[in-house]
């Protein structure tokens, strides 16, 4: 993965997110929450992620400083990162606003407006209710 215009949004087009790739180690004591992590990886691969258990000398390249007295498994994700929160959501407006979606700043939520749809959930939003009114999604 690339850092910056990484960060596409269905027809909006690349946003700069200030995506950095640091990857991401993840460490686990022994017993449950080794076979969790495992359960947890294997799970993740089948749903496309390129995450992977990795093996002690692997972890300590990555990262010469660990302590991996207790560690039991180890699992790593490559191409994980983070990414800059507030560019990250000017990024979501940005492409909201080239689809046509208002945007009002400064306008605080009191509640959601909810409908039944029928689905597992029962309910989806259909608008929002501010101090200035009710303002109703498609």
């Amino acid at each position: 993965m690339k850092s910056g215009y990484d960060f596409v949004i269905a027809g909006g087009g690349d946003v700069e997110c200030g995506f950095v790739n640091s990857g991401y180690l993840i460490l686990s004591g022994p017993g449950a929450f080794a076979d969790r992590l495992a359960d947890n990886l294997a799970r993740q691969r089948a749903l496309g992620a390129d995450t992977s258990p990795i093996r002690r000398a692997e972890a300590r390249e990555l990262h010469p400083w660990l302590e991996l007295g207790d560690v039991a498994a180890i699992g790593w994700e490559p191409a994980s990162g983070y990414a800059d929160p507030v560019a990250t959501t000017l990024g979501y407006v940005t492409a909201a606003r080239r689809r046509g979606v208002a945007v009002f700043e400064h306008t605080p939520v009191e509640r959601l407006h909810l409908a039944s749809n029928g689905g597992p959930a029962g309910r989806r939003v259909t608008g929002v209710i501010t101090p200035d009114g009710t303002v109703e999604a498609e």
